[in-house]
């Protein structure tokens, strides 16, 4: 599993855990259900903003959702940057 896989499973398992469907979560942080099975099936990463509001909406930590090992991080040098500014 890559770490935007674990990512993805991590936002759904919390969805449910919370008893909310893909279009509560999509309405609570502005964005379309289809958004939401985006980030939910691995094919979109949301950006810090997004999973901030996804963390409060969900009642989940960020360190909840975020993998706990960067194994395969992002490539991008702004989300890379992102990812270490969370964890410390």
């Amino acid at each position: 599993m890559t770490f935007v896989e674990e990512l993805a499973s991590n936002i759904r398992d919390a969805r449910k855990a919370a008893g909310m469907t893909q279009s509560d979560l999509a309405q609570m942080i502005g964005c379309t259900p289809n958004c939401v099975s985006l980030y939910e099936t691995a094919r979109r990463m949301p950006n810090l903003r997004t999973m901030s509001m996804m963390s409060n909406a969900l009642g989940a930590s960020l360190e909840a959702l975020i993998p706990s090992e960067p194994y395969d991080m992002p490539t991008d040098e702004n989300q890379i940057d992102i990812f270490d500014l969370i964890r410390k």
